[in-house]
Formats: structure tokens, C-alpha cells, sequence
């Protein structure tokens, strides 16, 4: 699809989809062609040739975070108290 800066900034090319689907039920015929850079067949694999890197560097580096949650009762006294601590290891 093709069209201007400014229609693309405003999305005006998006209003006759609204318009029609008000109208009936839309079908895929009804919407726009994708431009080729605009298709997952396109986007996918040059996601990936960024997303697999990235994820390999930062196994490499065996990064691991620690969270601990703590609850912590007191009991009405205030004397007594239980801490209850869980570890999840995330890697």
C-alpha cells in the first residue's frame, strides 16, 4: 500500500476498514495487501538473525537472577514472628 506521510501519520488509511466492518462482517478480500517488508514471511527471519545472538550472548554469560519473596507473619503479640522465604532460580 501506498500512500503519504501525512495519511500514514494519521492513519486516515485505516478508516475505510472501520467503515466497511460496521457495514459487515469483514473477510480477509477486504483488507489491505501487505507491502512485502510488511509480512512475516519477511520479518520473522530478520527478527531472528537479531533475537538468536542476543539470546545466545546472554546464556553465555550463565546470567542468573535471584528473587526472593518473603511474607513475613507477626503474630499479635509482636514477640513471636514466622518468615516464610522462597528462592526462584531463573536462568
Amino acid at each position: 500500500m501506498d500512500s503519504s506521510f501525512l495519511n500514514r501519520l494519521t492513519l486516515w488509511w485505516f478508516n475505510a476498514i472501520p467503515v466497511l466492518g460496521s457495514r459487515k462482517a469483514l473477510e480477509v478480500n477486504d483488507l489491505y495487501q501487505l507491502n512485502e517488508g510488511s509480512t512475516s514471511a519477511y520479518l520473522v527471519p530478520k527478527w531472528e538473525s537479531f533475537w538468536q545472538p542476543a539470546m545466545r550472548s546472554q546464556c553465555d554469560h550463565h546470567v542468573s537472577m535471584t528473587l526472593i519473596l518473603m511474607m513475613r507473619r507477626i503474630s499479635d503479640n509482636d514477640e513471636n514472628y514466622e518468615t516464610n522465604t522462597a528462592l526462584i532460580f531463573l536462568t
